[in-house]
């Protein structure tokens, strides 16, 4: 029997507005058409089209929106007038399906500019916070009270803290890659040309995926070898549980303000 949906897991970067509606797209011509975001991309299976998609960065909208909230409906309805049928959306995105002929643009070249600028520098100010603040830590701790701080000299907690400058050294990577990436977009719109949103660079979500895996799998190893082997039962426990209250969360698609309770009643 033939499946009449499936399910695909996939991440894009907001830099990849581009790319995720050329996706989408491809997928309808195969006759997979989007229907909703739910535990990832559900598509509903359709006769063959070729439906042209267009993914937007709502400024108003949250990381932490697991569906449109207000705001974002408001949007909506705005949006349909010109031409384009919202989907769904998830955090600031926001999906389209053309629905008109005579479709207009939805916003002007230099407002989506704005509004993915804005998206990943918010995205890369939370991401370079916690590295920075634990490293901050960690050295005032040598620095101010340097007797204590011999306990910090083990093998696993050196690797921690190696871990951290990692992260900490790949944000800013990610950020130098952002403001060249902002300024030589900028010069094209200055110039009258088209910005074109189809590469993540440092964070693309490959990358983000393969250097956490490999964090939390250096840990693992390093505090067996070192004799701590009870840590690592703690630290699948960890993984688990943010894991299924993601998966949660993606499945019963609470709104803003209900989070809380979703993981209470989990």
């Amino acid at each position: 029997m033939m499946r009449n949906r499936k399910r695909i897991y996939r991440k894009f970067s907001y830099r990849e507005c581009d790319s995720f509606a050329a996706f989408l797209r491809e997928q309808s011509r195969k006759g997979w058409h989007f229907k909703e975001w739910k535990m990832g991309l559900v598509f509903e299976r359709g006769e063959k089209k070729d439906v042209e998609y267009d993914v937007q960065v709502f400024p108003k909208g949250k990381d932490y929106d697991y569906k449109p909230e207000a705001e974002a409906e408001e949007y909506a309805d705005y949006c349909e007038v010109a031409g384009w049928e919202f989907v769904d959306g998830q955090g600031q995105f926001c999906i389209f399906r053309r629905c008109g002929n005579d479709a207009i643009s939805i916003v002007t070249e230099e407002e989506r500019f704005r509004n993915v600028c804005a998206a990943e520098w918010r995205q890369w100010r939370r991401d370079v916070i916690w590295p920075a603040l634990l490293l901050s830590l960690d050295l005032w701790q040598w620095v101010l009270c340097p007797t204590s701080a011999w306990g910090l000299y083990d093998n696993v907690i050196l690797c921690v803290i190696a871990i951290f400058v990692i992260c900490l050294l790949w944000s800013l990577m990610d950020g130098a890659w952002l403001l060249s990436w902002g300024r030589a977009q900028k010069k094209k719109l200055e110039a009258g040309e088209k910005v074109s949103y189809h590469k993540a660079g440092p964070r693309a979500y490959s990358l983000i995926g393969l250097r956490n895996n490999i964090g939390i799998i250096a840990i693992g190893v390093l505090a067996y070898q070192a004799g701590h082997g009870q840590v690592i039962v703690p630290i699948v426990f960890f993984v688990l549980a943010v894991s299924v209250l993601d998966a949660l969360f993606e499945y019963l698609r609470p709104k803003g303000e209900n989070l809380w309770v979703v993981a209470m009643s989990g």
